[in-house]
């Protein structure tokens, strides 16, 4: 952003035109905007997962020489 504070009383048509010009500097400097899906969230999770089942190798067979 452009550091512009949104002015009281503004209209509509004039916060779209700043958002437009600071949008097109962004894009000026060489930065991109990605495009994210529907349902993804940028928060981070702060509730602990459950722990993963752990896949243990099965125990190898020891033969007995006597």
């Amino acid at each position: 952003m452009s550091g512009k504070k949104k002015q009281v009383g503004a209209s509509n048509v004039d916060l779209r035109a700043s958002l437009e010009e600071d949008v097109e500097a962004f894009l000026k400097k060489g930065n991109k905007i990605q495009e994210i899906p529907s349902g993804i969230s940028g928060q981070v999770s702060v509730a602990k997962k459950a722990p993963a089942a752990e896949k243990k190798a099965p125990a190898a067979e020891v033969k007995k020489t006597t």
